[in-house]
């Protein structure tokens, strides 16, 4: 068997090294199904099994001929009665004699009754036997087995159940084959829709084979010859994808797709671009395979039901309703006003009684629209009915979507064409830019129904407050369409959009409208993720590039959808209250006129801050007032009121104690406010950072004071890994008990060192890819005396404390920071100096230094090049 095993890996080795991106995968699959089966049929006689009762049958991918170099051989030992002992030692030789030459096999050993019992019960059984294929043994056995299959499941019954388990798959996908990383088997459009198709040919033809599918009409030439093409491709891919992750793998995770990209033979300006050229390959290849797949469950279901007997009502001259079914009955009329195309989609849109367009008009419009110049269905007509189908509070999304997956989206907004399948490279897209795109406004209609995204009364108000959905469907449909032309997309957009509305007769303040939303569709996010919303002067600012509450309301929601849209795990308690507390601010502010309010000053502060605090009389106003002498004015311009008031409550309460801490619930609600006052200690914020990261928990905002007799106070914002405030008793027990231990060392006379927690946690796969996406700016504040440090980077467990770390080892102080967390990747905000006040870093040599101290603290083990 050694010698076996020997030839059969150089065999395996040799037919590989010939593998190019032009050969024919489908021979190279045959080939490796050939060669085991000489294996196999090599050890069946040699453990004497030749001379038995016993057939040996190839199932699954291997039964169509087809093994990858990843893939475990699937077969049967069917046997017409069962078992006698020793046939059963003969068969487990047989089995152990097949792994030590190195293949896997997954095997069953099972008598005739049996298979037919089991068929009966078990659909996806049955259909593993369908692709069936005799190696060796008992051939009479095996003309036996092939008949008694042929007569379980009624054609229709196994129709309806593959399409039934189809859509539940693609279900799990969210209904896209565009994921960044697809499962190049189970998305929708992969190799499971290619089997599927091949199934539906071996139960209704009882043969594997495609061209009988088209010799009977359920498939046309053209997609007889796409599918042929696109079933290779995909083919191809997973073969290269086996041999590198040296495995069995079906997702096309990044780390692979560059090499992909080179076997490919895919060229760019960059990795990025290279990339993208093989992913678009991809995507344009599924997304056939898809509408061919499509298109033949629709054909072969209206087959089944006797579709087009049925009783018929007219909508328009050129289509008719046939049960849910939308049918074209006059395709020369829509060849000659083409714009009416458009109506069909309207009434898709507009009837939820319609579900399916029949399989002719799907092949009707798909192949049209392909020769067909854009002038012919972008005309006056033609866009009324686009925007009768975007001025409605549902069905957009359902309209849209196959409007896209026919070609017809792209043909009426060519600047959809470029977005098609656009990577999207970073931690926490999860889609490409159409596929985010139309989700986005998935989302919108969600918005406008009784138990949508949110079902709280503050999107209740500014849904509510809106004149019309068309305005934010626009903004959801345009806000990325400038991606495709370089630079700014968010300008560029801008002036796309305006043109947009105005050609489609929306007055020039509503296209002013659309174009500030997509233009300016990140900023609400921007500035409730970076800037202090609690700040009067970030509202006043905010609500001066808004202007109207009519704006507000709008970007508002579109950034709920858009953030939902990016991925829903972004979405949580946190993100939610930022922004509402942003809406409601900013509408205050509106209302109200605020836009001048400045920013109290410390006096007035205090002064705020001290009338609240007499309402405790445990509180001496002098004590008070000699205590905030120690804090100077930054940390009264940085802490809100009701924070200072709670700082001053916790440290004067815990007096003649050296060191005080508290924790309790943030004003929203949403997270978890973290005080800290104790002695200066250079490690202090690497420990605390350490500490939180060591009990799981998410920094997402920090502010950093010092006093004039060297204390530091240090505020947290924390969440749990789901996002959510820290509110079981427990664990609130336990983080205070992390924290006191933490903090004892500065209790001590003399004040002792804080020891730097050790934080060894898993950094997943997707980090270690983008870690090398790192950005370091440094800028001199000169009214400040300090450099401001912005870090953006993939965020990973330690992170903080390791850029802590690296503070202390360049003897550097932070004096404030914000802490910006966005789901896997960080934006981090520092004010710093030396820890030595006659030293600056101003000079270019220093701040090279601290950079490269945090990438070194930083940097993970085997990181992918950035891209």
């Amino acid at each position: 068997m050694r010698s076996i095993k020997q030839t059969h890996e150089q065999y395996l080795q040799s037919l590989d090294s010939h593998l190019a991106p032009h050969t024919d995968i489908l021979l190279f699959l045959q080939q490796r199904a050939t060669w085991l089966d000489e294996i196999l049929q090599l050890s069946w006689q040699r453990v004497g099994l030749a001379g038995e009762s016993l057939t040996l049958i190839a199932l699954g991918g291997y039964g169509l001929g087809r093994i990858f170099p990843g893939s475990d051989a699937d077969i049967l030992l069917l046997s017409p009665t069962p078992l006698s002992e020793p046939l059963e030692q003969k068969i487990s030789l047989f089995i152990s004699t097949i792994w030590d030459c190195g293949i896997k096999v997954g095997s069953s050993v099972r008598t005739l009754n049996d298979c037919l019992t089991d068929a009966k019960t078990d659909l996806n059984f049955y259909t593993n036997l369908l692709t069936h294929r005799f190696i060796c043994g008992s051939n009479h056995l095996y003309q036996s087995f092939t008949p008694s299959l042929t007569s379980l499941y009624h054609f229709d019954h196994f129709l309806t159940a593959k399409i039934q388990e189809r859509q539940a798959r693609y279900q799990r996908f969210d209904n896209t084959e565009y994921g960044l990383e697809p499962n190049i088997k189970e998305s929708p459009g992969g190799l499971r829709d290619i089997d599927f198709i091949t199934w539906i040919a071996l139960k209704k033809y009882q043969q594997a084979d495609w061209q009988l599918l088209l010799t009977h009409d359920d498939i046309n030439q053209m997609e007889y010859r796409r599918l042929t093409q696109a079933s290779r491709l995909l083919w191809k891919i997973r073969y290269y994808l086996h041999l590198y992750c040296e495995r069995k793998s079906e997702r096309l995770y990044f780390e692979y797709q560059a090499k992909l990209a080179d076997a490919f033979g895919c060229i760019g300006d960059n990795l990025n671009n290279k990339i993208s050229h093989f992913m678009q390959q991809y995507y344009q290849t599924v997304s056939e395979i898809r509408e061919i797949t499509d298109i033949l469950c629709q054909y072969l279901t209206e087959k089944s039901n006797h579709l087009h007997s049925l009783p018929k009502v007219t909508l328009t001259p050129y289509c008719h309703l046939i049960q849910k079914t939308l049918d074209i009955s006059d395709s020369h009329f829509l060849q000659q006003h083409p714009a009416h195309l458009l109506h069909l989609f309207v009434l898709f849109a507009d009837n939820d009684d319609i579900l399916f367009f029949s399989a002719n008009s799907l092949r009707f419009i798909r192949e049209f629209s392909q020769s067909l110049p854009r002038e012919k269905l972008y005309t006056p007509q033609g866009r009324r009915y686009f925007i009768e189908i975007i001025s409605r509070y549902r069905g957009v999304f359902k309209a849209l979507s196959l409007m896209h997956r026919l070609g017809l989206l792209s043909l009426y907004l060519p600047e959809m064409t470029p977005l098609t399948g656009q990577m999207q490279y970073d931690l926490y897209h999860l889609y490409t830019v159409d596929a985010h795109t139309l989700f986005v406004l998935r989302n919108c209609e969600c918005l406008f129904e009784k138990n949508g995204l949110h079902n709280f009364a503050l999107v209740f108000s500014a849904k509510e407050a809106i004149a019309s959905p068309s305005l934010l469907f626009l903004a959801g449909l345009l806000h990325d369409i400038g991606k495709g032309q370089g630079g700014n997309h968010s300008g560029k957009g801008a002036i796309i959009a305006k043109q947009f509305c105005l050609e489609h007769g929306l007055s020039p303040e509503n296209a002013e409208m659309v174009a500030w939303l997509v233009n300016d569709h990140l900023l609400m996010s921007e500035v409730a993720q970076h800037q202090d919303i609690w700040d009067t002067t970030v509202i006043a600012r905010f609500s001066t590039t808004v202007k109207t509450l009519n704006r507000l309301h709008f970007l508002y929601l579109l950034t709920i959808a858009d953030i939902y849209a990016t991925n829903p795990s972004l979405w949580n308690h946190w993100r939610s209250a930022l922004l509402r507390d942003l809406y409601l601010s900013t509408k205050q502010s509106l209302t109200e006129k605020l836009f001048d309010l400045p920013k109290s000053d410390t006096a007035s502060k205090q002064a705020r801050v001290l009338a609240q605090l007499t309402q405790d009389s445990s509180l001496d106003p002098q004590s008070v007032r000699a205590l905030w002498e120690k804090f100077g004015n930054h940390y009264f311009q940085l802490e809100s009121i009701s924070h200072i008031a709670w700082h001053t409550q916790v440290i004067l309460k815990s007096l003649p104690l050296p060191v005080s801490f508290a924790i309790k619930p943030h004003r929203n609600e949403a997270g978890t406010d973290v005080f800290i006052y104790a002695p200066d200690d250079p490690y202090l914020f690497a420990s605390v950072c350490a500490t939180f990261e060591k009990n799981f928990l998410n920094i997402v905002q920090a502010r950093i004071s010092r006093t004039t007799h060297q204390y530091t106070l240090q505020s947290y914002i924390v969440l749990e890994q789901q996002g959510n405030p820290i509110s079981n008793p427990e664990r609130l027990s336990a983080i205070e008990k992390a924290l006191k231990d933490l903090l004892a060392p500065l209790t001590q006379s003399p004040v002792g060192s804080i020891e730097l927690p050790t934080v060894s946690r898993h950094i997943t796969r997707t980090l270690k890819f983008f870690e090398g996406r790192l950005s370091i700016e440094m800028q001199h504040i000169d009214s400040l005396q300090q450099t401001m440090l912005t870090l953006h980077a993939p965020d990973f467990p330690g992170l903080l404390a390791r850029v802590a770390k690296a503070f202390v080892q360049c003897n550097v102080r932070v004096n404030s920071a914000m802490i910006n967390t966005l789901d896997a990747k960080v934006e981090d905000l520092f004010y710093i100096t030396f820890q030595d006040p006659g030293q600056s870093l101003t000079q270019q040599e220093q701040q090279q230094a601290l950079k490269t101290a945090i990438v070194d603290a930083i940097k993970v083990d085997k990181i992918t090049p950035k891209l």
